[in-house]
């Protein structure tokens, strides 16, 4: 008998696999009809007008809401002591991205909605102000660059290095390395793209740049700050009902810094080493 040739024997597999691909074609067009069928059921339950969804359905185009924190910002001569209060700047409000890097979000609104704890951003001072760069703030144990706490311990490991430093105000965390986070973060004055993939992104000064201006000016090249700039006050903004509320348990302080601001009408804008990486 006669031993098939070789491009008889591709010729057989290619009659083969042409067999089971027209089967395997016929099979996708059946799964694709049934497919279709169970995505109309779907669609005719979600228009109905039950609020529940329907069981083993999940719906995964919710994202989480961001959360919003707030700063009141005080400046005092570097010849007075941080305790006391200093001319009051303004406002800061910030959006945290908690859609992207949860972890480090909980750890910035934990510190700034503790009062009178160790773990809390309250009084707490812009030790290095570069100007045209960054504020540096978040040095809760020392104050000086050298410290800082997290909520998790000494130090967290970064979530995302895929924020981008590309705009005045975002907020990103200081580091000394890899995987070294802890309370120090700093504010961007102006784009900074060479930090993209080294620092966590969390955030964005929504209100007050104004404030983010002041607290350059007491800024220096060095990043020696020529005055104490400092967080007299801070918290969480609630969001209830679509309206922005602060039902924070106020300090004399904090509402004696509402009623200046309701007085004067609007926010003083004039006169004004853990780094970004340590």
């Amino acid at each position: 008998e006669r031993k098939p040739r070789s491009w008889e024997k591709d010729a057989e597999e290619a009659e083969s696999v042409s067999e089971k691909s027209a089967a395997f074609l016929a099979l996708q067009r059946d799964l694709e009809e049934r497919d279709a069928v169970k995505r109309s059921k779907i669609s005719a339950a979600g228009s109905s007008t039950d609020p529940q969804p329907s069981i083993g359905i999940e719906r995964s185009d919710q994202k989480p809401t961001r959360t919003h924190v707030y700063f009141d910002i005080e400046a005092c001569p570097k010849t007075s002591r941080v305790a006391m209060r200093g001319e009051r700047v303004g406002r800061i409000e910030i959006e945290l991205f908690n859609d992207s890097v949860p972890k480090t979000c909980e750890n910035f609104r934990s510190l700034c909605s503790e009062k009178r704890t160790a773990l809390s951003y309250e009084r707490n001072v812009f030790h290095r102000i570069v100007s045209g760069f960054m504020a540096q703030g978040g040095d809760i144990t020392r104050e000086d660059g050298t410290g800082g706490m997290s909520i998790y311990g000494e130090t967290f490991e970064d979530e995302s290095l895929l924020g981008r430093h590309d705009a005045a105000g975002k907020l990103s965390m200081a580091n000394s390395g890899r995987h070294t986070n802890n309370s120090q973060f700093f504010i961007l004055f102006k784009p900074t793209p060479w930090l993209d993939g080294k620092h966590v992104v969390f955030g964005q000064v929504t209100s007050g740049m104004h404030v983010v201006r002041r607290m350059e000016a007491a800024g220096s090249k060095q990043g020696e700050p020529k005055e104490h700039i400092i967080i007299a006050a801070c918290g969480e903004i609630q969001q209830s009902s679509g309206e922005r509320k602060r039902p924070h348990e106020q300090s004399g302080h904090d509402r004696g810094y509402q009623r200046d601001k309701r007085r004067s009408g609007s926010d003083r804008t004039e006169n004004g080493h853990r780094g970004y990486r340590r």
